[in-house]
């Protein structure tokens, strides 16, 4: 039923800013109205309360427009930080899958490159050159395979960065960590600052992941980096320390750069603060989100003029050392084997038919053709099997070997240069069989052959 007073009918709903503020706009002018209006009839002391009523509502009105605006400053920055936010999931993903692109069509040719590089050094002694020749191809080819071996040692580290994280907690070797992250920022290092390291390879490990654990040193490392004045190396130092306490590592990283004020350092963990021209000031507080995900804490001490030190408080992982895999000090092999090699890359099969001299080796350039040359002669030894290929991938191999020779999947040995999917990932962690990635040397090779043919007793 409709009012017929000619009030607005009461909804229940509380009204929202602009409509409050209306509304004690009009209350306000109402009683300025009644008291010009009916001042003559007034009393001094009706009018003096009508008078205090009307301040009051006028304070009261500029306390909630102070109030409102706040509310839409809030609301503003919070909307930016969830943009942002969206915005660096979206360039990450995008970077993770580029870099994880990278590295696999880099590794594919890294990987015979850097094995016919090793095979030549191995045959080179065989053939008859005059010393001084001979020592010049050594080094040429020490050279190169130096340059190949860098190339792998970068590639490794974008992987490791783009690999995404599952979340799932594990033992993390910090100090590989942290020469992983002075290698990927060696380029802002080199003309800034000394590096020095204050930790050995003998330090607990710490609970957390390695995808987790990196993104939070090569920020600290960059941020560091940035704080040092280039050109100045022999007066910069970038200092790199692990100690222990009862039951933590602490990981601290100094700088001697010009510090950080007084009136700022509060501050350094506020979402989008930033006092350097081009920064999102967001690197500290995710920083500071990974720690404490991880049960740690970071705290930033810093003297203006003398430089700062970032210290990362991190759990210990009370766990024993993984031993060193036992394929690396396998023997190598005593007799013949008859070797499956599936791999769409040719030059990679090539490459593995001469470090595998002396073996009996079949070829198959994708899942297809593999699973016709198993269904003619199951009896390989070994299975050499590439996971990213076109139409079957070696997943797709593993499981139909499975299902139709049992056993024989066990022999399967899987190469790869990037596992890019996160099924993938949950595939090699389900699956005991070993992987070789590219770009892989002779030795390992052998090694991970070795124990495949162990677990079957031969």
């Amino acid at each position: 039923m409709e009012q017929e007073d000619g009030r607005e009918p009461q909804s229940g709903k509380v009204p929202d800013g602009p409509t409050l503020m209306e509304r004690m706009q009009a209350s306000v002018a109402a009683l300025e109205r009644l008291t010009q209006v009916a001042a003559p009839d007034m009393s001094e002391s009706v009018r003096e309360s009508l008078q205090r009523e009307t301040a009051a509502l006028r304070r009261m009105r500029g306390e909630l427009e102070a109030l409102f605006s706040q509310c839409a400053v809030e609301r503003e920055q919070r909307q930016a930080r969830l943009n942002e936010e969206q915005a660096r999931e979206h360039r990450t993903l995008s970077l993770n899958l580029l870099a994880a692109g990278l590295a696999h069509e880099i590794n594919n040719p890294l990987a015979y490159t850097t094995g016919n590089i090793e095979y030549l050094q191995q045959q080179l002694p065989c053939h008859a050159l005059p010393a001084h020749l001979a020592d010049e191809c050594h080094q040429v080819l020490d050279e190169a395979l130096e340059g190949a071996r860098h190339i792998r040692r970068v590639v490794a580290d974008l992987r490791a960065l783009s690999q995404g994280d599952s979340s799932t907690e594990e033992p993390v070797d910090l100090p590989a960590v942290l020469e992983r992250t002075l290698r990927m920022a060696a380029n802002h290092l080199r003309h800034r600052a000394r590096v020095v390291r204050g930790y050995g390879t003998n330090v607990p490990r710490v609970v957390g992941t390695t995808t987790k654990l990196g993104q939070v040193a090569l920020n600290l490392v960059i941020n560091a980096a940035q704080a040092l004045p280039e050109g100045r190396v022999s007066e910069n130092q970038l200092t790199l320390a692990l100690r222990e306490e009862p039951g933590v590592v602490v990981l601290s990283i100094s700088d001697t750069g010009r510090g950080i004020p007084p009136d700022v350092l509060p501050h350094v963990f506020d979402p989008f603060f930033t006092t350097r021209g081009g920064g999102m000031g967001m690197g500290l507080p995710i920083c500071r989100d990974i720690i404490t995900s991880l049960g740690g804490s970071i705290r930033v001490d810093s003297e203006p003029g003398k430089g700062t030190t970032v210290e990362v408080t991190l759990r210990r992982a009370d766990l024993p050392e993984q031993p060193q895999a036992a394929e690396r000090a396998a023997p190598p092999p005593q007799r013949a084997r008859r070797i499956l090699v599936v791999d769409d890359e040719p030059r990679v099969v090539d490459l593995l038919r001469r470090l595998m001299r002396g073996h009996e080796l079949v070829s198959a350039a994708n899942g297809r053709e593999a699973l016709e040359r198993i269904r003619a002669t199951p009896d390989f030894d070994v299975i050499l099997c590439d996971l990213m290929m076109p139409e079957l991938t070696g997943m797709d191999v593993y499981e139909a070997v499975r299902a139709t020779w049992p056993g024989l999947h066990e022999r399967i040995v899987f190469i790869s240069g990037g596992v890019f999917s996160g099924e993938m990932q949950r595939f090699l962690k389900e699956v005991k069989n070993p992987l070789l990635t590219k770009p892989f040397e002779p030795q390992r090779l052998q090694g991970v052959l070795a124990t495949a043919r162990g677990r079957l007793g031969h």
